[in-house]
């Protein structure tokens, strides 16, 4: 079991090439998480947007959902970034 703060990288403490994967990772998701608090319509106007015509956009529950899911994303990219444990996704 990992402990907290474990995962973090400490400038100028080595690490391996796994610690490095795990915090490219966790980056990922969290500027993923960040993207989709702050833009939950985005990923409607690139799937279905440019398809309507008219003005046409996100229903509410859309939007909720996107950002629901987001915060998610955000916190499984913390989890990791402080744990160093990417879980399911670890072989």
């Amino acid at each position: 079991m990992s402990k907290i703060g474990e995962g973090l990288v400490v400038p100028g403490k080595r690490t391996n090439g796994d610690d490095n994967v795990v915090v490219f990772i966790s980056l990922i998701f969290i500027i993923a998480g960040v993207m989709g608090w702050l833009f939950p319509s985005l990923s409607w106007h690139m799937k279905h947007g440019w398809a309507m015509d008219g003005n046409s956009g996100p229903s509410d529950n859309y939007i909720f959902f996107s950002r629901f899911g987001a915060v998610i994303v955000l916190g499984w990219g913390i989890y990791m970034l402080i744990t160093g444990d990417l879980g399911k996704l670890s072989s």
